[in-house]
Protein backbone atom coordinates (compact mmCIF):
# COMPACT_ATOMS: atom_id res chain seq x y z
CA UNK A 1 0.00 0.00 0.00
CA UNK A 2 3.11 2.57 0.46
CA UNK A 3 4.39 1.84 -2.87
CA UNK A 4 0.89 2.61 -4.17
CA UNK A 5 0.33 5.71 -2.20
CA UNK A 6 4.24 6.57 -3.09
CA UNK A 7 3.53 6.08 -6.33
CA UNK A 8 0.19 8.04 -6.19
CA UNK A 9 2.46 11.19 -4.63
CA UNK A 10 5.14 11.06 -6.95
CA UNK A 11 2.49 11.71 -9.80
CA UNK A 12 0.59 14.52 -8.53
CA UNK A 13 3.49 16.08 -7.57
CA UNK A 14 4.74 15.96 -11.26
CA UNK A 15 1.41 17.21 -12.94
CA UNK A 16 1.44 20.04 -10.22
CA UNK A 17 5.06 20.98 -11.49
CA UNK A 18 3.86 20.42 -14.89
CA UNK A 19 0.49 22.89 -14.95
CA UNK A 20 2.78 25.40 -12.80
CA UNK A 21 5.51 25.74 -15.35
CA UNK A 22 2.81 25.82 -18.11
CA UNK A 23 1.37 29.05 -16.12
CA UNK A 24 5.01 30.48 -15.61
CA UNK A 25 6.75 30.11 -19.12
CA UNK A 26 5.74 32.14 -22.52
CA UNK A 27 2.48 31.76 -24.36
CA UNK A 28 3.84 32.85 -27.27
CA UNK A 29 7.49 32.97 -29.37
CA UNK A 30 9.02 35.55 -31.93
CA UNK A 31 11.87 34.76 -33.88
CA UNK A 32 12.94 37.93 -36.02
CA UNK A 33 16.44 38.21 -38.31
CA UNK A 34 16.70 41.64 -40.47
CA UNK A 35 19.58 41.86 -43.24
CA UNK A 36 20.56 45.18 -45.07
CA UNK A 37 20.84 44.74 -49.13
CA UNK A 38 22.21 46.88 -51.10
CA UNK A 39 19.13 46.77 -53.47
CA UNK A 40 15.97 47.93 -54.17
CA UNK A 41 12.97 46.73 -52.72
CA UNK A 42 10.94 45.67 -55.57
CA UNK A 43 13.71 43.62 -56.52
CA UNK A 44 13.98 41.83 -53.28
CA UNK A 45 9.77 42.20 -53.05
CA UNK A 46 9.76 39.82 -55.94
CA UNK A 47 12.02 36.99 -54.55
CA UNK A 48 10.04 36.54 -51.47
CA UNK A 49 6.23 37.45 -52.47
CA UNK A 50 6.23 34.98 -55.37
CA UNK A 51 6.48 31.03 -54.16
CA UNK A 52 7.92 30.42 -57.06
CA UNK A 53 11.01 31.83 -56.08
CA UNK A 54 11.35 29.96 -53.09
CA UNK A 55 13.35 26.91 -54.06
CA UNK A 56 16.43 29.76 -55.26
CA UNK A 57 16.98 30.88 -51.32
CA UNK A 58 15.30 28.70 -49.20
CA UNK A 59 17.20 27.20 -46.38
CA UNK A 60 14.63 24.09 -46.08
CA UNK A 61 14.89 23.34 -49.76
CA UNK A 62 18.80 23.29 -49.50
CA UNK A 63 18.28 21.62 -46.22
CA UNK A 64 15.91 19.02 -47.72
CA UNK A 65 16.56 18.86 -51.34
CA UNK A 66 14.28 16.08 -51.86
CA UNK A 67 11.07 17.53 -50.81
CA UNK A 68 8.39 18.27 -53.05
CA UNK A 69 6.33 21.61 -53.68
CA UNK A 70 2.49 22.40 -54.50
CA UNK A 71 1.46 25.84 -55.19
CA UNK A 72 -2.57 25.98 -55.64
CA UNK A 73 -3.56 29.40 -56.97
CA UNK A 74 -2.07 32.35 -58.41
CA UNK A 75 1.10 33.10 -57.31
CA UNK A 76 1.81 36.21 -55.06
CA UNK A 77 -2.13 36.80 -54.49
CA UNK A 78 -3.87 36.52 -51.10
CA UNK A 79 -5.30 33.32 -50.70
CA UNK A 80 -3.09 31.10 -52.86
CA UNK A 81 -1.22 28.09 -50.90
CA UNK A 82 2.28 26.59 -51.24
CA UNK A 83 2.60 23.20 -49.62
CA UNK A 84 5.20 20.88 -48.90
CA UNK A 85 5.91 17.21 -48.37
CA UNK A 86 9.39 15.95 -47.38
CA UNK A 87 11.76 14.92 -45.04
CA UNK A 88 10.34 14.63 -41.41
CA UNK A 89 13.36 15.61 -39.63
CA UNK A 90 13.93 18.27 -41.67
CA UNK A 91 11.49 19.69 -43.17
CA UNK A 92 8.28 17.70 -42.34
CA UNK A 93 4.55 17.90 -44.38
CA UNK A 94 3.02 21.85 -44.28
CA UNK A 95 2.00 25.02 -45.60
CA UNK A 96 2.07 28.21 -46.11
CA UNK A 97 -1.26 30.69 -47.30
CA UNK A 98 -0.63 33.80 -48.37
CA UNK A 99 -2.72 36.08 -46.06
CA UNK A 100 -1.36 39.94 -46.85
CA UNK A 101 0.26 41.80 -49.78
CA UNK A 102 2.02 45.32 -49.90
CA UNK A 103 3.58 46.04 -52.89
CA UNK A 104 7.31 46.44 -51.93
CA UNK A 105 6.76 46.89 -48.58
CA UNK A 106 5.42 43.86 -46.64
CA UNK A 107 4.59 39.84 -47.60
CA UNK A 108 2.48 38.26 -45.00
CA UNK A 109 1.38 34.07 -44.51
CA UNK A 110 -0.24 31.55 -42.36
CA UNK A 111 1.90 28.70 -41.59
CA UNK A 112 0.55 25.09 -40.58
CA UNK A 113 2.60 21.93 -40.14
CA UNK A 114 0.68 18.81 -40.13
CA UNK A 115 3.71 16.70 -39.79
CA UNK A 116 5.52 14.68 -38.10
CA UNK A 117 3.79 17.39 -35.73
CA UNK A 118 0.99 19.87 -35.55
CA UNK A 119 1.89 23.73 -35.24
CA UNK A 120 0.53 27.08 -36.83
CA UNK A 121 2.20 30.53 -37.05
CA UNK A 122 1.87 33.40 -38.88
CA UNK A 123 5.13 35.00 -40.64
CA UNK A 124 6.14 37.82 -42.78
CA UNK A 125 8.56 39.73 -44.99
CA UNK A 126 8.90 43.21 -44.11
CA UNK A 127 10.98 45.57 -46.32
CA UNK A 128 11.98 49.27 -45.70
CA UNK A 129 14.29 51.20 -48.52
CA UNK A 130 15.79 53.91 -48.22
CA UNK A 131 18.62 55.38 -50.65
CA UNK A 132 18.45 52.05 -53.05
CA UNK A 133 19.16 50.20 -49.83
CA UNK A 134 16.44 47.81 -48.55
CA UNK A 135 16.05 46.30 -44.91
CA UNK A 136 14.89 43.01 -45.57
CA UNK A 137 12.98 41.26 -42.41
CA UNK A 138 11.89 38.08 -41.78
CA UNK A 139 9.65 37.22 -38.95
CA UNK A 140 7.39 34.19 -37.47
CA UNK A 141 4.91 34.31 -34.34
CA UNK A 142 3.03 32.12 -32.28
CA UNK A 143 0.89 31.49 -29.78
CA UNK A 144 2.09 28.27 -27.29
CA UNK A 145 -0.71 25.93 -26.39
CA UNK A 146 -0.90 25.50 -22.46
CA UNK A 147 -0.31 22.03 -22.20
CA UNK A 148 2.92 22.13 -24.71
CA UNK A 149 4.41 25.10 -22.88
CA UNK A 150 6.48 23.14 -20.73
CA UNK A 151 8.20 21.51 -23.54
CA UNK A 152 8.54 24.03 -25.65
CA UNK A 153 10.64 25.93 -22.92
CA UNK A 154 13.13 23.09 -23.30
CA UNK A 155 12.94 23.93 -27.11
CA UNK A 156 15.21 26.63 -28.19
CA UNK A 157 13.01 27.90 -30.87
CA UNK A 158 15.58 30.99 -31.75
CA UNK A 159 18.49 28.92 -32.19
CA UNK A 160 16.90 26.70 -34.49
CA UNK A 161 15.02 29.09 -36.37
CA UNK A 162 17.19 32.01 -36.10
CA UNK A 163 20.28 30.40 -38.01
CA UNK A 164 17.59 29.28 -40.92
CA UNK A 165 16.37 32.60 -41.50
CA UNK A 166 19.61 34.00 -41.65
CA UNK A 167 20.55 31.51 -44.14
CA UNK A 168 17.41 32.70 -46.18
CA UNK A 169 18.16 36.22 -46.15
CA UNK A 170 22.04 35.77 -46.73
CA UNK A 171 20.79 34.13 -50.29
CA UNK A 172 18.31 36.37 -51.06
CA UNK A 173 21.14 38.84 -50.71
CA UNK A 174 23.40 36.91 -52.89
CA UNK A 175 20.56 36.59 -55.71
CA UNK A 176 20.11 40.56 -55.33
CA UNK A 177 23.42 41.22 -55.73
CA UNK A 178 25.02 38.97 -57.86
Amino acid sequence: MKIIKGILITIVVLAVAYIVTALITPKSYTVERSVEINAPSDIIFEKVSLFSNWNSWSPWKEQDPTSTYQLNGEDGIIGTTYSWSGDAEKTGTGGMTITEVTKNSKFAYDLAFTAPWQSSSKGHFSLSETNGVTTLTWADAGDIPFMDRPMMYFMDLEGMMGPMFERGLFKIDSLVTQ
